[in-house]
C-alpha cells in the first residue's frame, strides 16, 4: 500500500457550483458575468432549499485534512468551453513550478508536454492570454436548512477563480483547526458571498467568498471531543446506495462512448495529451469511475504504440 494515500472524495457529476455564468449576446458572442448569489441553476434540490439566487449555503466537510478538499492553482486552459466540455488543461502552476500539460510556446521559447519549468507567468503582461488563471476547488457536503441533515451523500464541488475567497477559505480553515485541535468534520459552516468594488475602480465589482464556522469555540472543542477515536468512512462507489451509484455509472459510460471511438482515430502524440489531460479533469471530478478510467487509460497506451511505431 501506498504510504499516506489521500483520501478520494467522490463529487456530484452534475457540475460545479461557481458566482458566474456565461451570456450569449444577441449577435451569439458569450461572456462571463459575475454573480452576488451561487448559481444553482442545475441543481434542483438546492433551488428548493435555498431559493433560487442564494448568496449562502450551510456546509459540512468530510475530511479534518484540508488538502483532501480544498486545492488552489494556477492554471491556463484552452479552447473554448462548449456545451459539456472544459476545454483542454495547457498547464498548471503553483507560483513557482510550471507543469505543461502539452506542447506550448511562450514568448518564444518552447516547452513540451509534461516538462516542468519556472513560473512563465512572470514575464508575462496581466493582460496577456498566456497567463494562467488562479483556480480553487472545494468539496463540501450542503446541509438543508429544513431538515439540518445532509441529504446529498456526495459532496458539491465549488470552483472560484478569486485568490481572495480562497485565500479567506483556506485561513478559516486554518483557524477551526488550531482552535479544536485539528477537527473540521462535521462541523457546520456557512460559505457566503458578497460583491465587492475594485480598488481602482469603484463600479467594477467582485463576487468574495466567505467560510466562517457556525457556533462558539465551546461548541467547536465539545464536537472534536466527541469524535476523538472516531473514523469517518466515505463509502466507496460500490457499496453507495443504488439511487446515487446508478447516475454516476451512466455518466461514466457515457464518457467511455464517447472518448474511445476518439482515442482509436487519434493520429498524434499531442492530441493523446490533450485527451489524457480531459479524462483526468472528469475523474478528478467524480464524472469518471476509477474503472472506466483505468480502460480509457491503457486504450491510450495502446494507441500511443501504434502511432510511435
Amino acid at each position: 500500500m501506498i504510504k499516506n494515500p489521500r483520501i478520494r472524495i467522490m463529487v456530484d457529476p452534475r457540475g460545479k457550483l461557481k458566482t458566474g455564468m456565461r451570456i450569449r449576446t444577441s449577435e451569439g458572442k458569450e461572456y462571463p458575468k459575475s454573480l452576488e448569489y451561487f448559481n444553482v441553476e442545475k441543481f434542483a434540490e438546492l433551488k428548493e432549499a435555498y431559493g433560487e439566487k442564494p448568496a449562502m449555503f450551510v456546509v459540512m466537510f468530510p475530511s479534518d485534512e484540508p488538502p483532501n478538499f480544498f486545492d488552489c492553482n494556477f492554471e491556463h486552459w484552452g479552447g473554448r468551453k462548449q456545451a459539456g466540455q472544459e476545454g483542454t488543461l495547457i498547464r498548471r502552476c503553483d507560483g513557482e513550478t510550471c507543469l505543461h500539460r502539452i506542447n506550448e510556446t511562450i514568448a518564444g521559447k518552447s516547452y513540451g508536454a509534461g516538462e516542468e519549468s519556472g513560473c512563465v507567468c512572470q514575464g508575462l503582461k496581466d493582460d496577456d492570454k498566456q497567463r494562467c488563471r488562479y483556480t480553487a476547488y472545494l468539496k463540501a457536503w450542503i446541509v438543508n436548512p429544513h431538515t439540518n441533515k445532509i441529504e446529498n451523500p456526495k459532496c458539491y464541488l465549488f470552483e472560484t477563480h478569486s485568490q481572495n475567497s480562497g485565500d479567506a477559505i483556506y485561513s478559516a480553515l486554518n483557524d477551526v483547526r488550531i482552535l479544536t485541535g485539528g477537527a473540521l468534520r462535521g462541523i457546520p459552516f456557512s460559505l457566503s458571498v458578497k460583491m465587492v468594488s475594485g480598488k481602482e475602480d469603484a463600479k467594477q465589482k467582485f463576487p468574495i467568498w466567505s467560510l466562517l464556522p457556525l457556533g462558539t469555540v465551546s461548541q467547536m472543542r465539545e464536537h472534536a471531543r466527541q469524535l476523538s477515536g472516531t473514523v469517518i468512512k466515505i463509502p466507496l462507489l460500490s457499496e453507495a446506495p443504488q439511487a446515487v451509484e446508478d447516475p454516476v455509472k451512466k455518466a461514466s459510460a457515457e464518457i467511455v462512448e464517447r472518448y474511445m471511438p476518439r482515442i482509436k482515430s487519434t493520429a498524434t502524440a499531442p492530441d493523446l495529451t490533450r485527451i489524457k489531460d480531459e479524462l483526468f479533469e472528469f475523474k478528478r471530478e467524480g464524472k469518471l469511475t476509477e474503472s472506466d478510467h483505468e480502460e480509457l487509460t491503457n486504450q491510450m497506451k495502446s494507441r500511443y504504440q501504434e502511432i510511435i511505431k
